[in-house]
């Protein structure tokens, strides 16, 4: 099978996220297949062009043209006979330049429809937010009670796009199957399907943490601003009455970004900016609290957590997309009252603990093992292509 994946961006350089996730599915579907990958937004650094070589596939890359030349970087990639204006074209192989591929798969929103304007061929179109809570964040950005002018923009451009979900894709990806059914009942036409994001191994194969401290991981990037405003809501309110029951308190703000920590909670909580050993760091907690007063259709990090062994107490929006009760592997909740009691439970009962971060790990690893992640893309791409 020849597949052409178009990625908006391709970041390497961060342990954790996305782009890690495409990165996984790019490694296996290139053992057995032909593998051709355009980073559309920004080239890749020559370390991601290592990086995506060594594992198989073939980079297809532009000069800096192509940004702001969408349309003719389709029609140079899928046209018969390439366009006159050939500067997009640059660094292109020849051989591919027109080639047949058996499958499009698109990340980059405004190229879904100019592939379908100059292709046959089957397109997927991957959503990576997500679509079912997007009027409620517009609703919640409207009432004032999330700011931040740049995704606003973002979710009027989305919310354009959704009612042409249908003609510019053979089918919709989304991490979750509660997405899924929102659009299918939404959006007349649209094939929408759900397979999960996948568990890098740095998580899998993690060695579990037996020692215990009385450290609090807090996830999120705080450069977002419902970010800053999940922990200034749930996270500031409860720390300082758990601190007055739990020696050796620590709270650890884990995430791209810093905000301003009030003074009175400054020597319990802390913020060590991003860091390399993402994964250590999160090891080292003894619980994760994700406190996202929105959705994004599915959590890594809430993932990620259960994979390490890790209890995670979150908001509802924690555990979208996750089929498991919250209870079974921590606690869920929406005030900073029920965040402190389930913190104060879980940090002080280390049989429940246990139980929770065992439960969590099984569960993570079974649903989103790479290989098994991999597996039904290849049959979503066999079931579009019949």
């Amino acid at each position: 099978m020849d597949i052409l994946a178009l990625y908006p961006k391709l970041d390497l350089n961060r342990p954790v996220g996305m782009d890690r996730n495409r990165l996984l599915l790019l490694e296996r579907l290139s053992r057995d297949h032909n593998v051709d990958v355009w980073i559309t937004a920004n080239g890749p650094a020559s370390h991601e062009i290592g990086v995506l070589e060594d594992i198989g596939a073939t980079v297809l890359h532009s000069n800096a043209a192509s940004v702001g030349q969408p349309e003719l970087l389709a029609q140079s990639l899928f046209a018969e006979h390439v366009p006159e204006n050939g500067s997009v074209l640059a660094n292109i192989p020849r051989s591919r330049v027109g080639r047949e591929y058996d499958i499009v798969h698109v990340e980059t929103a405004g190229l879904a429809p100019l592939v379908k304007r100059f292709s046959d061929r089957p397109v997927v179109w991957s959503l990576v937010d997500s679509p079912s809570y997007r009027k409620e964040r517009l609703y919640r950005y409207n009432s004032g009670t999330i700011r931040g002018g740049r995704q606003f923009v973002e979710w009027k451009v989305t919310q354009r796009l959704e009612s042409r979900y249908g003609p510019y894709a053979d089918a919709v990806h989304v991490v979750s199957e509660q997405e899924a059914t929102y659009l299918n009942d939404q959006y007349a036409g649209v094939r929408a399907h759900a397979i999960p994001v996948a568990l890098p191994e740095t998580f899998t194969d993690y060695p579990r943490n037996d020692s215990f401290e009385n450290r609090v991981a807090v996830l999120g990037n705080r450069d977002v601003p419902y970010i800053q405003e999940g922990i200034s809501e749930f996270i500031f309110p409860a720390v300082r009455d758990i601190a007055e029951c739990i020696e050796d308190l620590q709270v650890i703000l884990l995430g791209r970004g810093t905000m301003e920590i009030p003074e009175r909670y400054s020597d319990i909580v802390h913020q060590p900016g991003w860091v390399d050993e993402y994964v250590d760091e999160l090891a080292r907690a003894s619980v994760a609290v994700v406190p996202d007063p929105v959705g994004s259709g599915i959590k890594n990090r809430t993932v990620q957590s259960l994979a390490l062994g890790l209890p995670v107490v979150g908001t509802r929006y924690a555990f979208e997309g996750i089929d498991i009760n919250p209870s079974l592997v921590g606690s869920e909740f929406e005030t900073p009252h029920e965040l402190r009691d389930s913190l104060k439970n879980i940090l002080t009962d280390a049989t429940t603990r246990e139980q929770m971060g065992k439960r969590g790990q099984t569960f993570a690893t079974n649903n989103f093992d790479p290989d098994n992640v991999t597996a039904s893309w290849l049959e979503l791409y066999q079931c579009i292509t019949k």
